[in-house]
């Protein structure tokens, strides 16, 4: 049982999560959803192509790159002025 209990709080983590981003940029959980899976699979060609993942700044210069993900889907970043963040 402890393992659906487990399962229950990702949910909640998760939908809360959807909740906010949609509010955020004045969408739907739903197309929060899409937009995820449209990426993940940009990111995992990209993968497959020795490519990584990053945010730059206007001049190209890496600030954060994204390295993979956690239990709870959220990504686990790498602030290359600071230490990984979340």
């Amino acid at each position: 049982m402890a393992a659906i209990g487990h399962w229950n709080d990702v949910q909640t983590i998760n939908n809360e999560a959807l909740e906010c981003m949609a509010q955020a940029s004045g969408t739907t959980k739903g197309d929060i959803l899409c937009k995820a899976l449209a990426l993940l699979e940009v990111a995992s060609e990209a993968r497959k192509q020795g490519k990584r993942i990053a945010i730059l700044t206007k001049d190209k210069q890496v600030v954060t790159e994204i390295v993979g993900g956690n239990l709870y889907g959220v990504a686990m970043m790498i602030d290359l002025d600071r230490s990984v963040v979340s």
